[in-house]
């Protein structure tokens, strides 16, 4: 896990800690794919018109701490549909918590979307420690610049 930088004279907290390299963040994906197959589906939390599609991006994540300053962190996600998206975290977040996340595309056109966590499990086996979770967007957002148009995952246990 990348470590925390020290704190700036102003006293800004690192904005980019429990952020995962890339070796610990393909560990974590591939044990959290494992760890689904394993798992009782769970009731989908998402719209069922709305069709999951993989699409593995780095985004920010912006999370409101409350009182004190918010946390932004590089992630990268797994699967996303109009209505939410599933990231891959080094970090726990409580679900309710609210956060925004800007999406890469590779057209340029980056996407930002504001939501709540739905949920946040931690992912087995994994050093250092990584989350799976799902952020449920306030509204729809238009995500044809970030799928390929003939995927799709449509399982309730992948719910975002």
């Amino acid at each position: 896990m990348t470590k925390p930088n020290k704190p700036s004279p102003t006293g800004a907290l690192n904005t980019l800690n429990q952020t995962l390299s890339e070796d610990e963040w393909r560990a974590a994906l591939n044990s959290a794919k494992s760890q689904r197959k394993n798992k009782k589906p769970r009731q989908d939390q998402r719209d069922p018109d709305q069709p999951r599609y993989p699409a593995i991006k780095r985004c920010l994540l912006r999370v409101d701490r409350g009182d004190s300053a918010p946390g932004i962190y590089l992630v990268r996600s797994t699967d996303i549909s109009a209505g939410g998206i599933r990231i891959i975290h080094g970090g726990l977040i409580k679900p309710e918590t609210i956060c925004a996340v800007i999406i890469e595309s590779d057209t340029g056109k980056n996407l930002p979307a504001g939501g709540v966590v739905a949920w946040c499990q931690p992912i087995n086996e994994t050093d250092p420690p990584a989350y799976d979770l799902g952020i449920r967007f306030y509204q729809p957002i238009d995500i044809a610049d970030l799928i390929e148009p003939t995927t799709s995952t449509d399982s309730a246990d992948e719910a975002a």
